[in-house]
């Protein structure tokens, strides 16, 4: 809607020209003076703002002479103004019928009008008249030829739609408000929105807040509620929640200020963070110098690990300039935000980009834009992130998900089956509501899938806020560095599919804990617990993250970070001492799996000791296939038994 009146205004004080009515006559495409009188009247009526009565006069006009060029083009105007688009346009056609060359900007005008309506043939056929006028705006000129290059793209777009079916979310999400800018836990098990509501205390009446729907056991959204210690009676909302549900990035405004120096802004509206606790959310704080300014900032989305943030940023006055782009920060070793920077031109347009969102699988944006080829207004893009950190060209999502409308507030789930957006659309609760539609392939992220589990005492079962560390198998590359929940002990972590990982986990008094698994191409999700056993004589540990080629002893360069895990164990704890076991499944000659165990019990050993762990705190010993844990008749069986682990013989 200001885009729409934004670009009336432009239409009326660009070309339209009102004649001083004190100097002279001026010359007109008509000779009928009761049509001219009342024409007269008519301009003077509409430079008072009566535009009514300049309607009523010009009708008179018109109908006295059907070919008064200057009475048709005003009453387009007054039309517009008057909120009777239709009309008006066919008044305008009315005008370029009776001289297609007194003014060439009609046709410009026509094109964009016809485009917003979604009308492309007309469009293109209208801003081409435009271009063979002879007209030298060079400004004009340009916006034609991607104007037409956009019709060509839109009318393949019509003709070719993608699948989009989308539905409404019901009452306990939507209501006759309007709900709009979702976000999702990595679990899909909690949403988060924005919901105007009115409010008697907020300045202007009315105020956005930030609510939340948890999803029940029939996989159908609960009652929505409102988000308790962020909300004021001022703006909250525009939010992203990080992939666990812990950590909140929001947006709010300049009288956000009023809670005291931590919520103070930069500008007219800046980015803040808070953390869940067992008491609520904790005291929102303002992100600071680095990613907030004097400009409007906005719509942040947090990547999976919560150490990227992609967000908006316009100037104050953001109404009146089609420009704002996307940036990014990035939280660097110390823990703060690095200095934000704009997203490379290859997404970032001369025109209009917002509601950013990097899925989980961390390499694919999605964002609306009015700047790349699209149907008409905002449509909604995706790029992708290559391993050189280089975007690719912008894919527009399609058509019907994408129209000659305003799309955008874009979220993907982290299976990237189902796509959820905001719309007015008809057949709603009274104003925007959020749906959700499953997304076609060509604009799904890349395979992913979560770990999800907890961390907790193995003998007590109290949960534990514990560090856990996820290894990229193949190429040994940490992919994830985090803490467990402090109340409850959950970690929730998304992962690309197709992989194999592995897992260790610490705490301070305990042995840390280690596993592996495979992530298969399905995008199941993986259930992991975690019991940490306390520093105690006795206590074991299987290295499950040590590996060998079958029937050799060398350490594969994959082992290095389960071993250096158990170094850092033993600098923790310098009275640790440690037995290390080799074990064997039953395959080949008892004596042979004997001196194997023995040999790779012995090159952890070694490895420990260039670590300058001393000696006199380790042992060794090969076991064979003597203490198997399985059944060695099945391969399952076979590989529990195949292992290397650590007791503790003095703590």
């Amino acid at each position: 809607m200001v885009y729409e009146k934004q670009l009336i205004s432009l239409f009326i004080l660009l070309f339209l020209t009102i004649p001083d009515l004190g100097f002279s006559q001026p010359l007109y495409h008509s000779d009928d003076k009761k049509a001219i009188k009342n024409y007269e009247e008519a301009v003077r009526a509409f430079n008072g703002r009566k535009d009514e009565m300049a309607l009523d006069l010009l009708l008179y006009s018109v109908d006295r002479d059907p070919d008064f060029f200057e009475a048709w083009e005003l009453l387009s105007h007054v039309q517009f103004e008057l909120g009777e688009n239709e009309s008006a346009i066919e008044s305008l056609y009315k005008a370029v019928s009776i001289d297609p060359e007194f003014h060439p900007e009609n046709y410009y005008f026509l094109g964009v009008f016809e485009k917003k309506k979604g009308n492309y043939t007309k469009a293109s056929e209208n801003f081409k008249h435009y271009l063979n006028t002879g007209n030298r705006d060079e400004v004009r000129i340009n916006k034609s030829l991607a104007a037409i290059s956009d019709c060509k793209f839109a009318i393949n777009a019509v003709e070719n739609p993608v699948p989009f079916s989308p539905v409404n979310l019901g009452s306990n999400i939507n209501t006759v408000n309007p709900e709009y800018l979702p976000c999702l836990t990595a679990d899909d098990e909690l949403m988060l929105f924005t919901r105007r509501i009115k409010d008697s205390r907020a300045p202007e009446g009315v105020q956005d807040d930030l609510f939340y729907a948890l999803k029940g056991v029939d996989n159908k959204w609960l009652p929505a509620k409102t988000l308790r210690g962020v909300n004021s009676v001022y703006n909250e909302g525009a939010a992203s929640i990080s992939a666990d549900g812990s950590t909140l990035v929001f947006t709010a405004c300049e009288l956000y200020g009023n809670y005291g120096p931590d919520r103070a802004g930069y500008g007219s509206c800046d980015l803040y963070i808070a953390y869940r606790t067992s008491n609520g959310w904790s005291e929102a704080i303002n992100l600071g110098e680095s990613i907030n300014s004097a400009n409007w900032e906005s719509q942040p989305s947090l990547s999976a690990d919560g150490r990227t943030i992609y967000f908006i940023r316009a100037s104050r006055n953001r109404r009146t300039n089609q420009n704002q782009d996307i940036y990014v920060a990035v939280k660097q070793s110390d823990n703060r935000w690095s200095k934000a920077v704009k997203l490379p031109a290859v997404i970032n347009s001369p025109l209009r980009e917002e509601t950013v969102l990097i899925h989980p699988d961390g390499v694919t944006l999605y964002f609306s834009s009015n700047g790349h080829p699209g149907l008409g207004g905002l449509d909604l893009f995706w790029s992708r992130k290559d391993n050189a950190g280089i975007w690719s060209i912008p894919v527009n999502l399609g058509y019907p998900i994408n129209t000659n409308n305003d799309e955008n507030s874009l979220m993907v789930s982290t299976n990237g089956e189902l796509a959820y957006f905001s719309s007015n659309m008809a057949g709603g609760y009274g104003d925007f509501d959020i749906y959700v539609f499953e997304l076609h392939s060509d604009a799904s992220p890349l395979p992913v899938t979560y770990v999800k589990g907890v961390v907790y005492d193995s003998l007590t079962r109290k949960p534990i806020e514990a560090r856990f560390e996820l290894i990229d198998l193949e190429n040994g590359e940490e992919v994830y560095n985090s803490f467990s929940d402090p109340e409850d002990g959950g970690f929730l972590i998304p992962l690309p599919a197709g992989k194999d990982y592995g897992l260790n986990v610490n705490h301070k008094g305990y042995l840390f804990y280690s596993d592996h698994f495979s992530l298969g191409s399905n995008r199941l999700p993986f259930k992991l617990d975690v019991p940490l056993l306390p520093i105690s004589e006795g206590g074991e540990v299987v290295l499950k993250n040590v590996f060998f080629d079958t029937g050799l002893y060398d350490l594969k360069p994959q082992s290095q970070s389960e071993l250096n895990k158990l170094v850092q164990l033993l600098d923790q704890n310098p009275t640790l001492s440690i037995l290390i076991e080799g074990h064997t499944d039953n395959v080949g000659s008892e004596s042979l799996n004997l001196i194997l165990s023995g040999n790779r019990a012995k090159a952890v050993y070694n490895y420990l000791v260039s670590k300058n762990i001393n000696k006199n705190r380790l042992a060794y010993k090969g076991y064979g296939e003597s203490k198997p844990l399985a059944d060695n008749t099945t391969e399952q069986g076979r590989a529990k038994n195949r292992r290397t682990a650590f007791r503790v013989t003095s703590d």
